[in-house]
């Protein structure tokens, strides 16, 4: 994992693309977590990416890249809300997902617990339970 971090802050675009797609699920949960529609998870996430390739040099410790693109997601996702939150999508209707297809039993039944709390008290679960982020830097993002 080191190695691939250090070529993924070396420029390699195949150690960056590989880092991604061993996240992307992460990622896409958290951005599900702020905005429910497809489109504008999407958005975000591609958004996300090409700042962060872009500015992989900002990154002083790459231990910490991880948790730099979830930041850098959650920024994007809360634009993207704030741009469409006058828009009614149908999709905002649903719930986050819960198929047994798709997910664990432990996941369905914690996205059936946050599904309850408000937007930004399911963000926070999300992002200390799922993603072992500190407080400290749940802070540090919102």
């Amino acid at each position: 994992m080191e190695q691939m971090l250090e070529d993924v802050k070396n420029g390699d675009k195949d150690a960056f693309t590989n880092f991604i797609l061993q996240n992307e699920q992460k990622y896409y949960k958290v951005a599900r977590t702020i905005v429910h529609n497809d489109d504008d998870i999407a958005d975000s996430l591609q958004n996300t990416l090409i700042y962060a390739y872009k500015n992989i040099k900002k990154v002083k410790d790459m231990k910490f890249f991880n948790t730099w693109i979830i930041k850098i997601l959650i920024n994007e996702c809360k634009k993207t809300y704030n741009r469409n939150k006058k828009i009614h999508y149908l999709d905002d209707e649903k719930e986050l997902p819960d198929e047994k297809s798709t997910l664990g039993e432990e996941d369905s039944d914690f996205y059936i617990i946050i599904n309850n709390l408000e937007k930004k008290d399911r963000q926070i679960f999300v992002l200390h339970y799922m993603y072992g982020l500190t407080t400290k830097e749940i802070r540090e993002s919102a």
